[in-house]
């Protein structure tokens, strides 16, 4: 059976599998962000006709229309406090959280490498600002030092590579089957298992995220802290992985609830977890991915997410406007696949921020979401925008037409 599949070149880019560590400061993340991506923003022409062009937030002036290019600094009156989430954590309190971080009152800074300035106008009011975007701000200084924002400009999308052969081909996509040690066989996961063995023409399977049920986090600040590893879970998700690649290739990225780092971008779930899979790991028929993930089927460029950077943009949406596709679409206009990170999504402090965009993916998924949904984002060269909601609680598999790059559901019911 599985030498009558389709087979394909797939590469796995390894660029988010870091080595942990303390050894610098967080504000080297913003420096090199900002420093990247300040070079790609390209302000419109009356800017340049009608305002003065300011290096530095500090040579801002009083009644001068002017712009200057900085990092957003959001304060939201909701954001959590790790001091406090420690105390409350030692004296045996579960830290309580709103859903929300943010509310109209909160305080919005454009910052540089020398200082900051309060942002005020209806420009705030408008558009979506989290800490950690890059742009460019039109404005007005006024008498009491807040800077009067009229406009706003990102950086340019990243280039997108050319299509330049046909491929012939599926990729099936899922996330959350959330394994737990419970002995009970799930009938779904059977049946879907006989449709890969029977469908030649999928060339794959990405796994995206919360492949095994954990006990809910406690979250200290915007730090996960995880309970051990389910070890009857990871034994029963051992047994799994191998019976899917006696049928086809299978990608494995971590998620929040899987034994490995929390900070973001989480590294691949070590080796060293599985039994029966160790050799499949070692001959690539497994491949241990990171979250995010970068994947290049044969010329068609992937970025996969499980979901934590778009549930994290969710806590800034307090007015529940925007959908995980409208998230995903802000994330490619800012050039960055998660802003918030590390302020309030944790991750290590990085010399160099990895999770800039240089290119744009013509697929883009994110895992664990509420349902399937799917979009065209650009205008000549387009990126599929993808949601992929989880297994567990749809029985729903994403497969995608690498030729077409449709998308087709596949549910498979109890």
């Amino acid at each position: 059976m599985f030498s009558e599949r389709i087979r394909i070149q797939v590469e796995a880019s390894d660029k988010f599998q870091h080595k942990p560590g303390y050894g610098r400061q967080y504000t080297n993340i913003y420096q090199d962000r900002l420093k990247v991506l300040k070079k790609y923003i390209e302000v419109p022409s009356d800017w340049k006709q009608l305002a003065d062009a300011k290096e530095r937030v500090l040579d801002l002036q009083i009644g001068k229309l002017a712009y200057c290019t900085g990092v957003i600094v959001r304060k939201p009156a909701n954001k959590t406090n790790i001091f406090n989430d420690l105390k409350k954590t030692y004296h045996g309190v579960k830290p309580d959280h709103p859903l929300k971080y943010t509310t109209d009152n909160d305080e919005i800074y454009l910052e540089d490498e020398h200082g900051r300035i309060l942002l005020g106008g209806a420009l705030c009011d408008k558009e979506f600002l989290v800490t950690g975007i890059v742009a460019s701000i039109l404005g007005m200084q006024t008498t009491n030092g807040v800077f009067d924002a009229v406009d706003i400009a990102y950086p340019s999308l990243a280039p997108i590579s050319d299509i330049s052969t046909e491929i012939h081909g599926k990729v099936a996509i899922l996330s959350g089957l959330n394994l737990d040690d419970v002995d009970h066989e799930d009938l779904r996961i059977t049946t879907l298992l006989e449709h890969l063995a029977l469908t030649p023409e999928i060339v794959a399977l990405i796994i995206c995220g919360n492949s095994v049920k954990s006990a809910d986090p406690t979250l200290v600040g915007s730090r996960m802290l995880r309970s051990p590893v389910n070890g009857a879970a990871m034994s029963k998700l051992d047994l799994l992985l191998a019976s899917f690649c006696r049928v086809l290739p299978v990608f494995l990225m971590p998620g929040e609830s899987d034994p490995t780092s929390t900070a973001f971008p989480q590294i691949s779930i070590h080796p060293t977890l599985f039994n029966e899979c160790r050799p499949l790991i070692a001959d690539k028929t497994l491949n241990m991915g990171t979250n995010p993930q970068f994947l290049n089927f044969q010329g068609i460029n992937m970025l996969g997410i499980s979901n934590q950077s778009i549930d994290d943009l969710h806590r800034y949406d307090h007015n529940d406007v925007f959908s995980d596709l409208d998230l995903m679409e802000k994330t490619l206009n800012w050039r960055h696949i998660a802003p918030t990170s590390p302020d309030t999504l944790w991750s290590f402090p990085y010399l160099e921020d990895p999770l800039i965009l240089q290119e744009l993916p013509h697929l883009y998924f994110v895992g664990n979401a509420s349902a399937l949904k799917e979009r065209e984002f650009g205008s000549e060269k387009k990126v599929k925008l993808l949601t992929v909601p989880s297994f567990s609680s749809t029985g729903i598999v994403a497969v995608v037409d690498l030729n077409s790059m449709t998308i087709e559901s596949l549910e498979i019911k109890d």
